[in-house]
């Protein structure tokens, strides 16, 4: 089951790398890491139960993975 969660982050990643829209110097194994990190069910419920509601969690999500994996 992870695994075919990271090969959909992966795909999320190829359309991002294929646009040259990856941070430069970030390949794409790192990329798909790392949003199937940030993505990952068990760290969302664990960061909305923390945060202010799914809102937050929301905009925390956007404004991290623009700055971990974006120009």
């Amino acid at each position: 089951m992870q695994a075919g969660f990271h090969a959909n982050q992966r795909v999320i990643v190829e359309s991002l790398a294929a646009q040259k829209a990856l941070r430069p110097g970030l390949d794409g194994d790192r990329a798909a890491d790392i949003l199937w990190t940030l993505n990952h069910p068990l760290y969302g419920s664990a960061s909305c139960v923390n945060a202010a509601g799914p809102d937050d969690w929301e905009h925390w999500f956007a404004d991290t993975s623009w700055a971990q994996l974006l120009r």
